[in-house]
């Protein structure tokens, strides 16, 4: 199984550093999550449990990314941890620095899933429908 989840907002517009966290892909596996970089896509960190008993249910330690070390932590999963349509939590950079978390909007992140299986899986769809439509005819 894989799921893909899009960083779609990095929190309050004040602190503009955690912007550099927009666009970033958490990739759902069967052996984990792992945070990609979309442009390059190398894996900039993975996880290295799974708390499945409450938040925060993982994070990703002490990566690097457009030049400044970064913590992420997950603390909320909706619907739930077993099957997730969106994941949110709080950033840290530098790593160890306390900010508050999504309820209050400061240093905090949301991620939605893609609905995509594979980073160019648009490519082989259009292909797809290309050649339905072409079959129709």
């Amino acid at each position: 199984m894989l799921k893909i989840f899009r960083i779609v907002n990095t929190g309050s517009k004040r602190i503009k550093k955690g912007h550099d966290l927009f666009g970033l892909l958490i990739m759902q596996t069967d052996t984990g999550f792992y945070l990609v970089a979309p442009e390059s896509g190398d894996e900039l960190a993975k996880t290295k449990f799974l708390n499945m008993s409450g938040p925060p249910f993982f994070s990703f330690d002490d990566f690097k990314h457009k030049g400044n070390q970064w913590n992420l932590i997950v603390d909320q999963a909706l619907p739930d941890i077993q099957n997730p349509e969106t994941l949110a939590g709080a950033w840290q950079s530098p790593p160890g620095v306390t900010h508050v978390g999504p309820a209050q909007d400061e240093d905090s992140w949301t991620a939605s899933s893609t609905g995509k299986g594979v980073p160019g899986d648009e490519d082989q769809d259009e292909d797809q429908d290309d050649a339905r439509a072409a079959s129709a005819y």
